[in-house]
């Protein structure tokens, strides 16, 4: 049973949703889409995909206060620019994560609630220039 117990994109909602679902839901992103898997309402994991860069995933688990964002820092730091929920903010380059870490770190959290510690993860406001 996975600890996700909701998926949101757009006005779709996906109640107790299966893996092989999401990962297609993912996968399927457009430019700009946001989709959200909530563990409840105070727990969830938002990822956003910008088509020219990538996956930018960002959350938390239960309990905790504060965001993290997944990074893949082998796509190096240079300023990147994306449109970002309706605005338009720099980021570094390694905020924006490639299919496989995305899929590795969004199944651990859709199975767990909990981030991948095989993934680099960091407090969101380290994961922007602005």
């Amino acid at each position: 049973m996975s600890r996700v117990t909701t998926v949101e994109c757009g006005n779709t909602q996906d109640i107790a949703p299966v893996w092989e679902a999401v990962k297609a839901r993912l996968l399927g992103m457009r430019d700009g889409d946001f989709t959200s898997l909530w563990v409840n309402e105070d727990t969830c994991l938002i990822v956003l995909f910008i088509a020219d860069l990538g996956w930018l995933v960002t959350g938390c688990e239960e309990g905790e206060k504060e965001y993290y964002s997944l990074i893949e820092r082998s796509l190096g730091d240079d300023p990147v620019t994306a449109f970002d929920g309706g605005n338009m903010n720099n980021y570094p380059r390694f905020t924006f994560v490639s299919e496989q870490v995305l899929l590795k770190a969004t199944k651990r959290y859709f199975l767990t609630g909990e981030r991948d510690p095989g993934c680099e993860w960091v407090i969101e406001g380290d994961a922007s220039y602005d």
